[in-house]
């Protein structure tokens, strides 16, 4: 995943100190030993991608960072419940997921702080402002007398993709639509990761949301029906396509790019939008309903998010560190690095993120909006899959 050398080459560096003198006398005592800074991170994220992070912020900064990692089977949601446990008690400063709608959930809970970062709004002034999608909206607390600042940012997205094996399936022949799941060569030849977790939980939200829950129903039941494969994480998933377990199936793009990374016979496909001109209609069009969930059919885009704790032990820190992983020298580096993560300032996606379709293709999505969705998405896909 992301090396080191490449985190620290995009981090400000101290300058060297001067060559100490020579000691001309007996030596001097040694200074006494200084105080360490350090803050608790709760990380979602693969810890393969987030440790040379952590160590370019304490490069950065001396504030040394102590993670608590997800399981691959869990992603976020089992970070998620052990917050929710600790509220009033907390025991991490941050929490970094590889997924917004844990942040989303939290955020409603109480359990996260004014996240605020002056400098990331700042960074972006003259190039339209942070994404409204990609920050909290929703900043005023029940009972509150004011309004408090954003409690998550996102950044660094990634897509969720179709991923097909090269060696069994033409690039002209990999779906491209959810529908292309249930043709005949990919009876029992199809998969994708446990729906309720991680970024296939969010994704099932998001077709509860565009689709409406029958219609999902009808989807994963037909496909189900057609011998899908259910994994414990979409890197599991990766795997299997590239051994050649199965041919076709749901990932993220990072792990694609992880599998063509160890040699593996894996592809990327886009979900495509089957109108775009249907994001362009107005709502005096009489198929104004029927258009707007066409236009939110087609690639979705993922970020992770990053927040303060409440009650953290250390919030300035953890402060500093949500400003860090926002920066625009960050962002280039997750963009440049192996997970290749599409960045939120507009001018580097278009530098660093070519890989993606055409923008036509991409979903508009309200997170807050899906994660409304989110609990009906999960009983759809209990009674489908157990």
């Amino acid at each position: 995943m992301l090396g080191a050398a490449a985190l620290l080459t995009a981090c400000e560096r101290s300058p060297a100190p001067p060559p100490s003198p020579v000691a001309t006398g007996p030596a001097a005592p040694p200074p006494p030993a200084q105080a360490t800074r350090s803050i608790v991170v709760y990380c979602s994220a693969d810890s393969d991608l987030a440790r040379p992070v952590f160590e370019a912020f304490t490069k950065q900064t001396g504030v040394a960072v102590n993670p608590v990692f997800d399981t691959e089977a869990t992603k976020t949601t089992g970070l998620v419940s052990r917050l929710l446990l600790e509220k009033g008690r907390a025991r991490a400063d941050a929490c970094w997921f590889s997924e917004p709608f844990g942040a989303i959930r939290l955020a409603r809970a109480g359990v996260l702080e004014d996240s605020s970062c002056v400098a990331a709004e700042r960074a972006m002034e003259g190039k339209g402002g942070w994404p409204r999608v990609l920050r909290d909206q929703q900043w005023k607390e029940p009972g509150a007398g004011s309004a408090a600042g954003p409690r998550w940012y996102g950044f660094g997205s990634r897509a969720r993709v179709v991923g097909y094996n090269t060696k069994a399936v033409a690039r002209e022949d990999a779906p491209t639509a959810y529908g292309m799941f249930l043709r005949e060569e990919f009876e029992g030849r199809g998969g994708m990761a446990r729906p309720q977790f991680g970024t296939t939980r969010g994704h099932m939200a998001i077709l509860a949301d565009t689709l409406g829950r029958g219609a999902l129903g009808d989807l994963l039941v037909a496909m189900k029906n057609n011998g899908l494969r259910v994994y414990d994480g979409n890197g599991a998933v990766a795997r299997a396509i590239g051994n050649g377990e199965i041919h076709v199936g749901l990932v993220d793009s990072d792990d694609v790019f992880a599998g063509q990374r160890e040699g593996w016979p894996i592809g990327m496909a886009f979900i495509r939008c089957p109108n775009p001109m249907a994001k362009r209609v107005t709502r005096e069009n009489p198929q104004w309903g029927e258009l707007q969930r066409v236009a939110k059919t087609g690639t979705i885009l993922l970020p992770n998010t990053v927040s303060r704790v409440r009650g953290g032990q250390n919030l300035k820190d953890a402060g500093g560190f949500v400003e860090f992983l926002l920066s625009p020298a960050m962002q280039r580096v997750l963009a440049a690095g192996e997970a290749r993560n599409v960045p939120v300032d507009p001018e580097l996606r278009a530098e660093l993120s070519t890989w993606l379709p055409p923008g036509d293709d991409l979903v508009d999505i309200d997170f807050v909006e899906a994660a409304e969705a989110m609990d009906g998405a999960m009983g759809v896909c209990e009674r489908v899959f157990g």
